[in-house]
């Protein structure tokens, strides 16, 4: 049996939980009451709530221009109750955006205040390059046999 556009407005309701709003542990108003670690900085719930608002937007839409149409008085009305979820949603969503992001500056996390890994190997003979034998380090390296690396020569090591 499919589902009619009435039921999934009302599935649509019982989905629109807010997640933002309902599960997301804030930042405290003084931070020093509690490390920045018990907030939440992933951004899963307001996704979840982006993801509801575009759903609910998109059926209220179809329920509203719908509705239109002689006797369908009660999608139209529908459609104005979802259009209403989506803009919760969508405030829910704003919301739990605002605040991972007031976590993760305390947490020091923010994205662009982290450098970028450092990827680059480096070259053989290179201080943490490879190498099979001393003489693959350059002057002031010698090879680590265990590790196939060239380290730092110091006077334990000699």
């Amino acid at each position: 049996m499919p589902l009619s556009k009435t039921r999934l407005v009302v599935l649509m309701v019982a989905m629109s939980s807010s997640c933002s709003y309902t599960a997301l542990k804030r930042l405290p108003a003084n931070p020093a009451e509690a490390y920045p670690s018990e907030c939440t900085s992933d951004l899963t719930f307001p996704l979840i709530d982006m993801t509801l608002t575009v759903l609910s937007g998109v059926l209220a839409i179809s329920l509203i221009s719908t509705g239109n149409e002689p006797g369908q008085n009660s999608q139209q009305i529908s459609g104005y109750v979802t259009g209403g979820i989506s803009l919760a949603a969508a405030s829910s969503a704003l919301y739990g955006a605002y605040f991972v992001n007031k976590c993760r500056a305390a947490q020091g996390t923010e994205s662009q205040n982290s450098p970028p890994p450092n990827t680059q190997t480096p070259a053989p003979g290179k201080l943490g390059g490879s190498c099979v034998q001393d003489t693959d380090c350059s002057y002031s390296l010698f090879c680590d046999q265990t590790m196939k690396v060239c380290v730092k020569r110091n006077e334990d090591n000699l």
